[in-house]
């Protein structure tokens, strides 16, 4: 439905899930995992999946739970390992 909003939590709720989920990876995980964990971590219910950006087909939990994992990286408290 265009307009409507869903309250997601806070973008800091985000980076708390990221490090939870991780926490329990000791050898660690791929992006894809983390970002399809970081739903079932926060408890989103269905409305707030599938919001979606403004103008874009992202979905809003997605993009924030990115954001979340990546400024995690640049803090140095999440690795990222090398492929191959």
């Amino acid at each position: 439905m265009p307009g409507l909003k869903t309250a997601l939590p806070p973008q800091a709720a985000f980076y708390h899930a990221v490090l939870k989920y991780l926490s329990n990876c000791p050898e660690g995980a791929m992006r894809e995992d983390v970002l399809n964990a970081v739903p079932d971590v926060l408890k989103l219910n269905d409305e707030q999946k599938q919001e979606r950006l403004r103008n874009l087909p992202h979905l809003r939990y997605r993009h924030r739970s990115g954001f979340a994992l990546s400024e995690l990286k640049k803090a140095g408290l999440v690795e990222n390992p090398e492929r191959g």
